[in-house]
């Protein structure tokens, strides 16, 4: 998970082995300190083959969940 702005990682789930048969799968992130003012972060993956992949996933700070993630830990639009 990184600031767009300014590309600082801000929180990293380490994988410990490859989940090609466990598709889809899904994995969370907690205890990560991310500046109030905040509005997005962008969630991007990355191989220790590859690198980093070309899909990433911007996540609206602002919003409880979406289609593909939710948020936990902030209290509504103007937290």
């Amino acid at each position: 998970m990184v600031d767009p702005a300014t590309d600082e990682v801000l929180g990293e789930r380490v994988l410990l082995h490859p989940h090609v048969t466990e598709q889809p799968f899904t994995r969370s992130l907690g205890d990560v300190a991310i500046p109030t003012d905040l509005p997005l972060v962008v969630v991007r993956a990355r191989t220790n083959v590859t690198g980093y992949l070309g899909r990433q996933v911007e996540v609206g700070l602002r919003v409880a969940a979406a289609e593909r993630f939710s948020v936990e830990g902030r209290d509504g639009p103007d937290a």
